[in-house]
């Protein structure tokens, strides 16, 4: 997704940042690790900031936790 965010810093200077975003599925992640060479790749699920190794991923899940070795 691209898009243009237009914000007012604290000095009230418009400024504009041009955004590029891409959303990844877990199997995409997965895919592209091991294409790396990772050769162990866990994603865990997690509520917004609270990251841990014990949640397992859900639909519901708006971040992932990503842990590999090679």
């Amino acid at each position: 997704m691209t898009s243009v965010l237009e914000i007012t810093d604290d000095k009230g200077v418009k400024k504009s940042l041009t955004c590029n975003e891409r959303y990844y599925a877990p199997g995409e992640i997965a895919w592209l690790l091991a294409g790396l060479g990772f050769t162990k790749i866990e994603i865990c699920g997690c509520t917004p900031g609270q990251f841990t190794k014990t949640k397992g991923l859900a639909p519901s899940d708006y971040e992932m936790l990503v842990i590999t070795t090679c």
